[in-house]
C-alpha cells in the first residue's frame, strides 16, 4: 500500500478542454510535490488516462483511472468523478467526441452573447489559439487579455493584473460570463446525473460528486438527493472548500456511509492560484489512502 506522501484524485491534463500540461508533465509535477496517489480526471475524456499510468510506474507514482462528466441534475449543472473505471471502455471516447462537437456547436452563440453584453471576441484568434481543441470560455478570456485592442475593453479591466479578477483571469472570466445563469451562457446538452452514474458504473467504476460547494451554490442538501440516486462518494477535501464547507460534506459522507475524496482540480495556467496537491485531506488522509489504492491500474 501506498503510505508516505501526498493524495490527490483530482488533476487535468491537456487532454481537458482547459488543461494546460500533458498527463505525463503532470505525473511528474505530481512526483515533485510530494504526490504518491493521483488521479488524471480529465473533463469527459479518459485520453490521458494510459499515459499517465505508464509514467505513474516509472516514477513510483500510483495512478488511478479517473474521469469528471459533466451532466446535469434537476436544471444544475454537476460534475461527476468516475475512479477506477475501465477507461479503455469505447462508451468513454464516444462520449468525447459527442461533447467535442456539442462544445464548438454552441461556438457561435456564445460569442453572440458576448457582443451583446460589449465584448467583442475574434473567432479567428480564438480558434488558431485552441491548438485543434473545442474552443472554451477560459480560452476566449486568454485570447481577449492577449491582444491590446481588446484588453483596453473596460468591462475586461477587472482581469488585468492587479485587477480584482485578476489573480486567476481565465477561470473568473468563464464564471462571471459563461457559466450557468451569466449572461453569455449556453447550455450544453449533457448527460443526467443519472445517466453518468450508470456509465461509471457499468465501466467498474464508483462514482464521485465534486467540489459540491460549487456546483451546489447554497443549496448543499441536494447531497442526499444526489447519493439516493447511486453516488457512492463526496469529494469533501477540494482546494475550493472551505474548512466549514469540508466539515458540511463530511458529515454527510459518514452518514451515508459513503467514500470521501480529495482533490486540488489543478488545471495549470487557467487556474494558476491551485497547484497539486493543495487538498490536504487532514484526519482522513489515511482511510482515503487505503479505500483509493485499491482502484490503482
Amino acid at each position: 500500500m501506498t503510505n508516505h506522501g501526498k493524495v490527490d484524485l483530482h488533476i487535468h491534463s491537456n487532454l481537458s478542454l482547459d488543461g494546460e500540461y500533458s498527463p505525463e508533465t503532470v505525473v511528474s509535477m505530481a512526483k515533485a510535490s510530494g504526490v504518491v496517489l493521483m488521479a488524471i480526471a480529465d473533463h469527459n475524456s479518459t485520453g490521458g488516462v494510459g499515459a499517465a499510468v505508464v509514467a505513474g510506474k516509472q516514477q513510483d507514482v500510483t495512478v488511478v483511472p479517473a474521469i469528471e462528466l459533466d451532466c446535469i441534475y434537476q436544471g444544475i449543472d454537476l460534475h461527476l468523478l468516475g475512479y477506477g473505471i475501465d477507461y479503455k471502455d469505447r462508451s468513454y471516447a464516444i462520449l468525447e467526441r459527442e461533447i467535442d462537437h456539442n462544445v464548438r456547436a454552441i461556438f457561435s452563440e456564445t460569442l453572440e452573447k458576448l457582443t451583446r453584453i460589449g465584448i467583442e471576441v475574434d473567432p479567428d484568434r480564438v480558434l488558431a489559439a485552441s491548438d485543434g481543441k473545442p474552443p472554451c470560455g477560459e480560452l476566449i478570456a486568454e485570447v481577449l487579455l492577449a491582444y491590446d485592442d481588446t484588453r483596453r475593453n473596460p468591462v475586461l479591466a477587472p482581469y488585468l493584473p492587479g485587477g480584482e479578477r485578476g489573480d486567476m483571469p481565465h477561470i473568473h472570466f468563464y464564471r462571471d460570463f459563461c457559466a450557468q445563469g451569466k449572461p453569455a451562457y449556453v447550455p450544453i446538452p449533457f448527460m443526467s446525473l443519472e445517466e453518468a452514474v450508470e456509465l461509471v458504473k457499468r465501466t467498474g467504476g464508483t462514482p464521485v460528486i465534486a467540489h459540491p460547494a460549487v456546483n451546489l451554490h447554497a443549496d448543499f442538501h441536494v447531497v442526499d438527493q444526489l447519493l439516493h440516486l447511486g453516488v457512492e462518494g463526496i469529494e469533501v477535501y477540494t482546494s475550493y472548500h472551505s474548512p466549514e464547507q469540508a466539515a458540511f460534506f463530511r458529515e454527510k459522507a459518514l452518514r451515508h456511509d459513503v467514500r470521501m475524496t480529495c482533490g486540488s482540480d489543478f488545471h495549470g495556467k487557467n487556474k494558476p492560484l491551485i497547484q497539486i496537491g493543495d487538498c490536504a485531506s487532514g484526519e482522513d488522509e489515511e482511510r482515503i489512502k487505503e479505500q483509493m489504492q485499491a482502484y490503482a491500474a
